[in-house]
């Protein structure tokens, strides 16, 4: 069985790149606010939700996603925050550390010039593999499983854990009690 985060469970996690992370400048929800760049602050302009259509949420207002200016996929196509609408515009797909976009495999979220300083503008730009289109995210979510007690014999438990927009997943299990010759993990 997998889990599902589910609304009630989303998690909101900072974008970094260069060290820095992805910021709603002024923390400003309108329609058309610039994304920047700007040092982590654990503020909620800092923190965004993946949902499995791959769209980035900010967590000051879930109704607004990033979003690409007019649909563009020039070189430089500015990013903003806008209401979410679904549209390829505001459509990300995870590759790894990068963030492609929905208009086009090619072209992905980047840091304007690998520049590091504060307010720097965060566009679209054809892929490169510069650590400017390079977005690190973790999450910590807590979840629990059981295996039903007693069960009968022969039974097989398999337990799946996933996690949407995630790359990779690290499993802490703080108490896992097996039974001799019966349990096997």
């Amino acid at each position: 069985a997998s889990v599902d985060v589910g609304a009630a469970n989303r998690t909101y996690q900072p974008l970094k790149a260069l060290g820095k992370c992805m910021d709603v400048n002024g923390s400003n929800t309108g329609n058309g606010t610039n994304i920047q760049l700007w040092d982590c602050n654990g503020t909620d302009a800092q923190k965004w939700y993946m949902d499995s259509n791959g769209l980035l949420h900010s967590k000051m207002n879930y109704y607004k996603c990033i979003d690409v200016s007019n649909s563009s996929t020039a070189n430089g196509a500015n990013i903003h925050l806008w209401s979410c609408h679904g549209g390829n515009n505001q459509r990300w797909i995870k590759d790894g550390t990068f963030m492609r976009s929905g208009m086009d495999w090619n072209k992905v979220i980047d840091v304007s010039g690998a520049n590091t300083a504060n307010g720097t503008n965060i566009h679209l730009c054809d892929y490169n593999g510069s650590g400017a289109q390079q977005w690190q995210s973790s999450a910590i979510i807590a979840y629990s499983a059981a295996s039903p007690h007693t069960y009968p014999n022969y039974y097989d438990n398999t337990i799946t854990i996933t996690q949407a927009g995630a790359s990779s997943l690290k499993v802490h299990f703080p108490r896992l009690e097996v039974e001799t010759n019966y349990d096997y993990v």
